[in-house]
């Protein structure tokens, strides 16, 4: 598949803040592949495979906040994902594996009226919601 459009795709992860950088990135791999064992058959999974390729590993947080407030998070935004439990962490999530589409992650602020988002009846789009959200989070460290 020749990728003939000029939008991007990065896997990200959210990772047990508690790991060595090595286990960080042991657990994204598993994550990755539980990923793909299950969405390997789509569209935008296959893209992301054949051209883009880039890995972004964020500190999710300890295994409470991974299990309920990433997956919740994730949920709510309906960002498909998938995670990993580690049998040798009493089966707790070490890792949490999604893809984003560069509308997200390089979201162009350049039009925006931030005054219009100010009114509690205005939503923000979605787009900015979970660049904004992402934003928040540190890449993962060792």
């Amino acid at each position: 598949m020749k990728n003939n459009n000029k939008n991007g795709l990065r896997m990200y992860f959210f990772v047990l803040y508690s790991l060595s950088g090595i286990q960080k990135g042991i657990q994204a791999g598993h994550a990755a592949l539980e990923y793909a064992n299950s969405k390997g058959h789509t569209d935008q999974y296959k893209d992301f495979i054949e051209n883009h390729k880039t890995f972004i590993l964020l500190d999710g947080g300890g295994s409470q906040e991974l299990a309920n407030d990433r997956v919740v998070e994730l949920l709510r935004f309906e960002i498909p994902f998938n995670y990993f439990r580690e049998p040798d962490l009493n089966d707790s999530i070490s890792a949490i594996a999604f893809i984003v589409p560069e509308t997200i992650y390089n979201y162009d602020y350049s039009e925006v009226d931030y005054n219009s988002y100010e009114e509690i009846d205005v939503p923000i789009p979605r787009e900015m919601a979970i660049y904004r959200w992402l934003k928040g989070f540190r890449l993962a460290s060792n």
